[in-house]
């Protein structure tokens, strides 16, 4: 009878584990092995167009000596972050004047932007000069340059010349 013991002991041994094996529940997510994933995400910035010119001064002063031949000029500094880089105009006035005499009595003059390696050339009485320049790194962080104006004419009366050149910058 010893033996049947045994073997009935076994056997329910054997019929638990048979048991646990079978009823083994499903696992829930938390229990589920996960080897690696993939996830992405977008990043975005975004960065203003910024076009400027600057000039190292407001005038240009010939004091007592105009006439022709005679050069001044100017420090510039250009800035365009586009790719597609900028529109540069120079437009000069009619010519230095002397109130009250007529446009017989102006002064001539060019006024010539260089920057980046590209000339804008302008001339007195209608000459605007515009001059396209391709977007680059350099153009972007800044390029220095000058705005030089030659006068082509002699001042022939006593008095005070004046005229105004306007310089632009527009982002293409």
């Amino acid at each position: 009878m010893k033996n049947l013991t045994k073997v009935t002991l076994l056997a329910g041994s054997l019929m638990l584990a048979g048991n646990a094996v079978a009823m083994d529940p499903v696992p829930s997510d938390d229990d589920k092995d996960v080897n690696g994933n993939d996830v992405s995400f977008e990043i975005r910035g975004h960065v203003p167009v910024f076009c400027q010119i600057g000039l190292d001064g407001d005038e240009l002063d010939f004091e007592h000596v105009v006439e022709a031949g005679r050069s001044l000029e100017l420090g510039v500094d250009l800035t365009c972050n586009t790719k597609a880089g900028a529109d540069v105009t120079v437009t000069p006035g009619a010519g230095l004047g002397f109130d009250g005499l007529t446009e017989d009595h102006l002064v001539g003059y060019t006024a010539n932007l260089v920057v980046a390696g590209h000339l804008v050339e302008s001339t007195s009485g209608g000459g605007t000069g515009s001059h396209q320049i391709g977007g680059t790194k350099d153009l972007a962080a800044g390029e220095s340059g000058t705005l030089t104006v030659t006068l082509s004419d002699n001042a022939l009366f006593a008095g005070n010349y004046t005229d105004t050149i306007e310089v632009a910058v527009t982002a293409r």
